[in-house]
């Protein structure tokens, strides 16, 4: 059984931000993307992904988050990623940082 995955999406006057807890992979994945498409398909100028409660990530998150990392580019909104351990590893492993605007906070 995996491991389950949380998702809240929370709004303040400058961003909305998308704060992701568990595991990020093939079986969680869908959760994840449903928010994001949500928040992405809106009039909004940043996104902010949360990704430092994340434990593990596989190749699945990965595309998810350069696929959002497009689609945002294409509705000219600003996406951020707010990397944990596990992601930033992931990121550093297939040499993708450079492919995503990272966020020193929320």
């Amino acid at each position: 059984m995996a491991a389950a995955l949380t998702v809240t999406v929370r709004e303040d006057e400058r961003c909305v931000v998308v704060v992701a807890s568990g595991e990020l992979d093939i079986a969680t994945a869908p959760i994840l993307r449903e928010s994001l498409e949500r928040c992405t398909r809106r009039p909004v100028a940043r996104v902010v992904v949360d990704l430092r409660q994340v434990g593990f990530i596989d190749s699945t998150g990965l595309r998810l988050l350069l696929t959002t990392a497009a689609q945002a580019t294409e509705r000219r909104i600003e996406l951020a990623l707010l990397p944990g351990e596990a992601v930033t590893r992931l990121l550093d492993l297939t040499r993708l940082r450079s492919r995503f605007s990272l966020a020193d906070e929320p």
